[in-house]
């Protein structure tokens, strides 16, 4: 009982924590995504 439920919060907490990770990974892709559409769009201007 003890060792099983040792695992399952081992297990739930390394979860959480890939979860933050990727929540944060995309706010920062939804960034870069955004800098590169406006650095295209100064080059258009700039054309």
């Amino acid at each position: 009982m003890n060792k099983k439920w040792k695992r399952t919060t081992v297990l739930g907490g390394l979860a959480v924590i890939v979860m933050v990770i990727l929540r944060r990974r995309k706010k920062q892709l939804k960034l870069s995504e955004n800098n590169i559409k406006i650095v295209r769009e100064k080059k258009k201007k700039r054309q």
